[in-house]
């Protein structure tokens, strides 16, 4: 039995099967998708909004069933729960190490593509909008007249999304920034050469990163969890080395202050899309998962 996205809502299912698994011959498998696992397994802050949510729905399951495999997108959940003890010596870890989307669309060629940074996600803490337009402001301190003819959008609702108003309202960056919404990210990434993520946690195996890299966007990211298995420093976008939004600053003013490198980050990102991250890895990872329970 093997749960696709488990939920707290699985555990007395998967508790039930994983005891009497010496009877039955069932094995039974999870895929673990939460990237906070190792931050907020052990958590006391009861003011974190995700914090308890992931004590609740990971402790019971791994002090008291006895799974025979979890595949997961992390490494850090590998590492986190080995280091910890938390799973026994018999149960398989896997991490996969690449993932696809599918997209039908055409690309256009570079020279198509508008100056627009694109940020998409949920305007929430664990995603850090407010970090990239604090950046933003700090960049047009230091070189308003780089940032001519660019256009920075942030797409996405959430429970910042006042407070980004606000900002942008107080900072007078309209002229600069705009807060929007699309069903279609596929196609708003299409025409936009650049996407920074300010994940808190991981940026791998990030849908937005993937839908960006795919239609050809440099990616300009913290380094946080596995985000070099998608960003090659200086290959196909710019890991931002330091959490800062200074740091972040400056990383955006580095990339379009080189147009050289702009196309050559378009180009390698669709030849890491369709030699890496494709659907036949992604499926041999899977059965490499099953094949060793």
């Amino acid at each position: 039995m093997h749960l696709p996205n488990y939920l707290s809502a699985y555990f007395f299912l998967i508790k039930f099967v994983s005891k009497w698994r010496f009877i039955t011959g069932i094995k039974t498998a999870i895929t673990v998708v939460d990237c906070r696992i190792p931050s907020l397994y052990n958590s006391t802050d009861q003011h974190h909004i995700y914090s308890s949510s992931t004590s609740h729905t990971y402790k019971p399951l791994l002090s008291e069933v006895k799974l025979n495999g979890i595949f997961t997108w992390y490494k850090s959940f590998k590492d986190f729960v080995k280091k910890n003890k938390l799973v026994s010596d018999f149960t398989k870890i896997y991490p996969v190490t690449s993932r696809y989307v599918t997209y039908s669309g055409d690309i256009i060629p570079f020279s198509e593509k508008k100056n627009q940074i694109i940020f998409a996600g949920r305007l929430d803490d664990q995603k850090r909008p407010m970090t990239l337009l604090r950046a933003i402001k700090s960049a047009l301190e230091k070189d308003s007249k780089l940032l001519i003819g660019w256009e920075f959008k942030i797409y996405g609702k959430g429970i910042l999304e006042n407070e980004i108003k606000n900002f942008i309202e107080d900072n007078n960056l309209r002229k600069h920034v705009e807060l929007t919404f699309s069903p279609d990210m596929k196609q708003v990434l299409r025409n936009s050469k650049c996407l920074v993520s300010t994940q808190e946690f991981e940026n791998f195996p990030s849908m937005s990163i993937y839908e960006a890299m795919v239609t050809g966007n440099a990616i300009i990211a913290f380094n946080v969890g596995q985000t070099s298995e998608f960003i090659k420093d200086g290959e196909n976008g710019i890991i931002v080395k330091e959490q800062t939004e200074d740091a972040l600053s400056d990383s955006i003013l580095n990339y379009v202050s080189k147009s050289e490198l702009q196309e050559k980050y378009y180009k390698n990102n669709m030849k890491l899309c369709s030699q890496n991250h494709t659907y036949l890895n992604f499926r041999k990872q899977i059965e490499e998962f099953w094949d060793s329970l």
